[in-house]
């Protein structure tokens, strides 16, 4: 078999793997053999473009150059096509093994936060337990969270932080992928079902969570808004409502068939949405996102 094929039929197998079996070890394995094959396979390549370069640089050209100027020009495509799996591959690997170790289930964390119930604490907390993980919620003062340690371990001073025995995470987007990503608790064998929980993700947090703090906000007088804001916001809620209604028509989930992060993270945020201004009526009319919701609030990690 021919190396290409090999490798097609390596991808074949990464492919193939389905949401019950183990995510991160067969992946990484399948990884590191594709990066040593592409190695060897540029390595080849390279000696062919110094073999071709020579005979080009001898005396030039045509047939007694050895190669001709179309071929070399292949094989230099070929190698920049080689190159650019491998840097991809060395980063996706690195990605997993570098910078905050991802931990099996049963660790222990401590999460750092200036407030002590909000949307964004819960959904690491909620996050955290499904994976198998426990969290410790720390509420910082004024003191603590200028000390000079803290500012040294939260040099962003973005919250939450989550603190591990390998280091910081600050931003609840960071901690909820960590902890996913750790175990593979929510994730998704199928890339392109991956991007979509990933999509799910972003969208949580710069459409749904803004509009579902402002509204908390007015409501629980934690800051001032103004009518006309709340109101904008009020709307964009129940908007926003809408589409994962008509997102959820004829699914269980939002992407594939179990659940994932991104089913976690949305129904965390909706919380406080649902006992203020996504009344009951609107939740009637909305059978598909309230039929979901239910599922996923019947986990006794909510």
């Amino acid at each position: 078999m021919s190396d290409e094929a090999t490798l097609l039929k390596k991808q074949a197998n990464i492919d193939a793997l389905t949401e019950n079996q183990v995510y991160a070890d067969p992946i990484k394995k399948l990884q590191e053999e594709m990066l040593k094959e592409f190695k060897a396979m540029r390595e080849q390549l390279a000696q062919q473009i110094d073999k071709a370069a020579q005979a080009a640089g001898s005396g030039g050209g045509g047939a007694d150059a050895g190669v001709s100027s179309k071929a070399f020009k292949e094989l230099e495509a070929e190698n920049k096509k080689l190159r650019y799996r491998i840097v991809h591959l060395k980063s996706a690997l690195d990605e997993q093994d570098g910078g905050f170790q991802a931990q099996a289930a049963g660790g222990s964390y401590k999460l750092y936060t200036t407030v002590a119930h909000c949307n964004l604490v819960n959904q690491c907390q909620v996050v955290a337990a499904l994976s198998g993980n426990q969290v410790e919620v720390v509420v910082l003062d004024e003191e603590a969270r200028t000390s000079k340690a803290h500012l040294k371990a939260n040099p962003q001073g973005r919250y939450p932080l989550l603190e591990g025995p390998d280091g910081t995470l600050a931003g609840v987007n960071a901690i909820c992928k960590h902890f996913s990503r750790a175990t593979g608790f929510g994730r998704h064998s199928d890339l392109v079902k991956q991007a979509q929980i990933d999509g799910w993700v972003h969208w949580t947090q710069s459409t749904l969570e803004p509009a579902s703090q402002q509204v908390a906000k007015g409501i629980f007088d934690v800051d001032q808004v103004y009518n006309a804001s709340w109101a904008e916001a009020s709307k964009d809620l129940k908007a926003h409502f809408k589409s994962l209604n008509a997102a959820l028509e004829g699914k269980q989930w939002l992407v594939g068939d179990k659940m994932s992060l991104a089913d976690v993270v949305i129904a965390t945020s909706l919380v406080v949405p649902l006992q203020t201004v996504l009344d009951a009526g609107i939740r009637k009319a909305m059978k598909n996102a309230s039929d979901w919701l239910a599922r996923v609030y019947a986990l006794p990690q909510f």
